[in-house]
C-alpha cells in the first residue's frame, strides 16, 4: 500500500514542479526528480501515511484486510487526505 502511495506523491511532485513552464520546458532532470523526493522524504507525509497504514491493517480483520476493493479504497483515501505537496487548507481535491 505505502509504495503505491509514496509514488503516487512523488509523482505529483514531480508533475505540480513541472507547471507553469512552457511546453518545450516539461523534461523532468535528475535535478528535479531528486529535488522532490528529498522533500518528500523530509517532510511528516511520510510518516503520517505509515501510521494510517498500520493501524488501517490492526483494525481490519483478515478477511477485510485481503478484500481488494477494501484496500483500494484505503489506498485511495489515503492518497486524497496526504497529497504531496500538501494543498493548501481551501484548496478541494482533485
Amino acid at each position: 500500500m505505502g509504495y503505491i502511495i509514496h509514488l503516487t506523491n512523488v509523482m505529483r511532485g514531480i508533475f505540480q514542479s513541472l507547471e507553469g513552464k512552457a511546453v518545450g520546458e516539461h523534461s523532468v532532470s535528475e535535478d528535479i526528480a531528486n529535488d522532490v523526493v528529498a522533500a518528500y522524504k523530509s517532510s511528516h507525509t511520510i510518516s503520517q501515511i505509515h501510521d494510517k497504514i498500520q493501524l488501517f491493517t490492526n483494525n481490519a480483520g483478515a478477511w477485510e484486510a485481503a478484500d481488494k476493493d477494501h484496500v483500494l479504497e484505503e489506498i485511495i483515501r489515503l492518497i486524497d487526505e496526504y497529497p504531496f505537496p500538501p494543498r493548501a487548507r481551501n484548496e478541494a481535491a482533485p
